[in-house]
């Protein structure tokens, strides 16, 4: 049994992701806020978001908060390259 029906007329992959959209929307992702304890500088907009003094294991993985730190990065990044479309 499919998981998700996409309509006869979808030719191309762009018209398979907007009728995903149609079919199952969902609401943004929205940032906790784990990441403001860390101090960041905006590089360009291409780098993005640097974090100079962050040790990504001792500081970030072995966090108690890790999940939410590594789910704030992964929105963090998205965001960024969905602007850049």
């Amino acid at each position: 049994m499919p998981i998700l029906t996409l309509p006869q007329n979808t030719t191309t992959i762009a018209d398979m992701a907007d009728s995903r959209e149609l079919v199952c929307p969902r609401a943004p992702l929205e940032l906790s806020g784990a990441l403001n304890a860390f101090h960041f500088e905006e590089s360009t907009p291409m780098i993005g978001r640097e974090y100079l003094k962050v040790d990504i294991v001792k500081d970030i993985l072995d966090a108690e908060n890790g999940d939410a730190l590594v789910r704030d990065l992964a929105i963090t990044s998205m965001s960024r390259y969905e602007g850049l479309g």
